[in-house]
């Protein structure tokens, strides 16, 4: 039992390295739970005492919550208030220092259904409020449940596709090829080597390679020798930070084979490596 606490307890502060809050995203994410508690207490407010102004104030946070989650997962800017931060650190190159940074989003799904259920609920309120508020007023009855369809249909499709955002076949290759294959690809990292002008990282016992853009290229027919040295050094900073980071999977995902969780802990060991497998599947090119 207290290995078993330690490995997940170790782990999760590891993990928790690699995670960057973003304070405006979840500065958002509150103001909607806010707007959706002051719809439902004013909705059920508006039930006991029927008050016309409380029907348009419904209506219109309704319309604002309806409209908002929309308009964001049309154009898919809808993001969780969490991003893995694999590496960030400033480097020099010649008289300039350089600010090196990788990103990588991920969803949680829990974040995506609170989102759903809200505008699940909100959308059945405001028909209810339109359809007894409305009911003498046709056309805007009219106008506003086709407003709803409109808004809402393509949205929650959008969101479901969210939650199951990853390629099936790009995660299936990359389980088949490095995952699931992690016992024989323990030094995967030993045996490496930069493509030409390091645009990418090939790994010569395997026709794996890395994504562009993960190092820094170098064009030979820019910098000088001095700025080369540089520059090779701030890539190897950064292989050796990948390196360490499948170090530290590959260690693990041997260890959480070894000893069985309960399923509350088991939550968090899926958590780990699901992070993990963020970074890998950003890192890979498959």
């Amino acid at each position: 039992m207290k290995k078993k606490n330690s490995l997940l307890k170790d782990y999760k502060k590891t993990i928790k390295n690699y995670i960057k809050f973003l304070p405006l995203n979840f500065f958002v994410y509150i103001l909607d739970l806010l707007v959706f508690a002051s719809l439902v207490s004013i909705f059920i407010t508006n039930r006991l005492v029927e008050i016309e102004s409380l029907s348009w104030v419904i209506i219109s946070l309704c319309l604002y919550t309806i409209f908002r989650f929309s308009f964001l997962n049309w154009f898919q800017k809808n993001k969780y208030y969490k991003k893995i931060l694999v590496y960030d650190f400033q480097g020099k190159v010649g008289d300039g220092d350089m600010v090196l940074k990788r990103e990588v989003s991920y969803n949680s799904i829990s974040f995506w259904v609170v989102l759903i259920v809200i505008n699940l609920s909100t959308a059945v309120i405001v028909n209810y409020e339109v359809s007894t508020f409305l009911t003498n007023q046709k056309y805007m009855l009219a106008i506003t449940n086709t407003s709803l369809n409109m808004l809402l249909l393509p949205s929650f499709l959008s969101s479901f596709q969210q939650i199951g955002q990853i390629d099936k076949s790009v995660a299936s290759n990359y389980i088949n090829l490095v995952k699931d294959q992690y016992f024989s690809n323990k030094d995967l990292f030993e045996n490496c080597e930069f493509e030409d002008n390091y645009l990418n990282l090939k790994f010569t016992k395997s026709d794996l390679t890395s994504k562009n853009g993960l190092f820094i290229f170098v064009d030979k027919d820019i910098f000088n020798q001095a700025d080369i040295a540089e520059l090779y050094e701030i890539n190897k900073t950064i292989l050796n930070t990948y390196k360490n980071i499948w170090e530290n999977y590959y260690t693990f995902l041997k260890k959480k084979n070894e000893i069985k969780v309960s399923k509350v802990k088991l939550q968090t060991q899926y958590w780990i490596e699901r992070i993990y497998d963020h970074i890998f599947i950003d890192f890979f090119n498959v």
